[in-house]
């Protein structure tokens, strides 16, 4: 069977085409689906800057041993137009504890700058941002935050449920093996027979 050539060529250019539309969709789609869609805002405004952070959390409060996932969006207070900074320097600790996490985080040119963080546990935390331009400070914030506490939260605060947990996974596993094994070796016998 012989290939119609003409034929081969469209749909060669079908496929070019439909390769350049979905890639023309990512370039376009990705800064649009990575906007404030959900989540909750921290929003301050300083001087002529419109501090916005969101964060997804299913309520207003973050809860502890979750990953909550924060956006970094900073704005001109008189047109609204985004303010250029090369990075944003994010500190979070707990109200009158240590710090909890320090990070540097770059601004990316093709989506918005994100921070991926779980707190250890429920109470109330500060979280600040400052904006940089390179070694130049924009704007700094401070926010306070509270954080629901969980049932299963980071030691060393609740050693005591990470070992119930573990002990009682042990014990399922070793009754789930048993009844693998019983039921291998009850096959095996059945098949001799």
């Amino acid at each position: 069977m012989q290939k119609n050539p003409k034929l081969s060529s469209v749909s060669g250019g079908l496929w070019t085409a439909a390769a350049a539309l979905g890639l023309l969709m990512f370039i376009i789609g990705t800064p649009l689906a990575m906007a404030h869609s959900f989540g909750y805002p921290l929003n301050q405004s300083q001087g002529d800057y419109n501090i916005d952070i969101a964060y997804d959390s299913l309520d207003v409060d973050p809860l502890a041993g979750e990953t909550t996932n924060f956006d970094f969006k900073l704005a001109s207070k008189t047109n609204g137009e985004p303010v250029l900074f090369t990075d944003v320097k994010v500190g979070i600790w707990e109200e009158d504890g240590p710090a909890g996490v320090y990070a540097d985080i770059i601004k990316s040119s093709f989506a918005s700058t994100k921070l991926a963080y779980m707190f250890p546990k429920g109470g109330k935390y500060k979280f600040e941002v400052s904006y940089q331009n390179g070694d130049q400070l924009i704007v700094k914030a401070v926010f306070p935050l509270t954080v629901q506490a969980a049932d299963y939260e980071v030691p060393p605060d609740s050693p005591k449920k990470y070992w119930t947990n573990f002990a009682s996974g042990a014990i399922v596993g070793m009754l789930f093996l048993a009844l693998v094994f019983t039921f291998s070796d009850f096959w095996r016998k059945k098949k001799r027979d």
